[in-house]
């Protein structure tokens, strides 16, 4: 209705300015020169009239860049948000203000478009009618409750209770890895430093050993529903599930077992 009004507006504008010069063309002012003048200048703003009239007429036939910006981070939001507990943020970039799209008929279709990366998505915005698609760039932060260490640790240092606290930090770039329990580190040897601040990895630690090299284990052997419990020596460290071989301390040969506890190797 507005954009009635706007255009009946500016069609009456445009009849009297088109009649003004009209007359001045007919009738000399300060003779021919001034008439020209006169007539070019009234022309140029006719056709400037003429320009902001159709711009205002047409301004509700584009699709809002916002509404584009809005599903694109509502589809990220919707797709990539693990735990609900987490501080999960989606930003899309800005869109060209140049971009015009015809204003979409039906709701728009979002998809993500290639890889999901830990820090960005591509996601795909279409309009089914009428039809067109743009690609909107999406950030995302990723906040949540982590292991970090108090003072700066050093390379061999076995992490106690004073040393860690639990902290929200980003956790979009951690790679190998991170820790949400101070227990699940309570106790494990360093194999690098980390400084003040900074989350505890998995890449920070040395392997949790149940069975180290050289270490007497104890042999567990399963025939015809008898468990047979023999002595061998560890020939290499060894982590829970993992294949170790042992040297039977009985027979004198090498066996290999699976780790199912500490100190103890079943073999089949």
């Amino acid at each position: 209705m507005k954009y009635s009004l706007i255009r009946l507006a500016a069609s009456k504008l445009l009849y009297l300015l088109l009649h003004k010069t009209v007359t001045i063309f007919c009738h000399p002012i300060h003779g021919k020169k001034m008439q020209l003048k006169t007539l070019f200048l009234s022309t140029c703003y006719l056709v400037s009239l003429m320009l902001s009239a159709t711009s205002y007429a047409k301004a509700d036939q584009w699709q809002p860049l916002q509404t584009i910006s809005n599903a694109a981070e509502f589809h990220v939001k919707n797709h990539f948000t693990e735990n609900a507990g987490n501080s999960f943020t989606a930003k899309a970039g800005k869109l060209d203000n140049r971009l015009k799209l015809a204003l979409c008929q039906n709701p728009l279709e979002t998809k993500t478009h290639g890889k999901a990366q830990t820090t960005q998505q591509i996601v795909a915005v279409k309009c089914s009618q009428p039809s067109w698609k743009v690609y909107v760039s999406v950030k995302t932060v990723r906040t949540e409750p982590v292991v970090v260490v108090v003072n700066r640790l050093n390379r061999g240092d076995v992490i106690s209770l004073s040393d860690i606290k639990i902290e929200s930090q980003q956790t979009n770039r951690l790679r190998n890895g991170w820790f949400t329990r101070l227990e699940q580190v309570l106790g494990r040897t360093l194999k690098r430093g980390i400084s003040s601040g900074q989350p505890v990895t998995g890449n920070h630690l040395q392997k949790n050993w149940l069975i180290n090299r050289n270490q007497p284990v104890k042999l567990v052997a399963n025939a015809r529903g008898l468990s047979v419990a023999m002595k061998g020596k560890a020939l290499s460290n060894a982590e829970l599930n993992s294949i170790v071989a042992v040297k039977n301390l009985s027979s004198g040969k090498t066996v290999e077992g699976v780790v199912i506890g500490p100190g103890i190797v079943r073999i089949d």
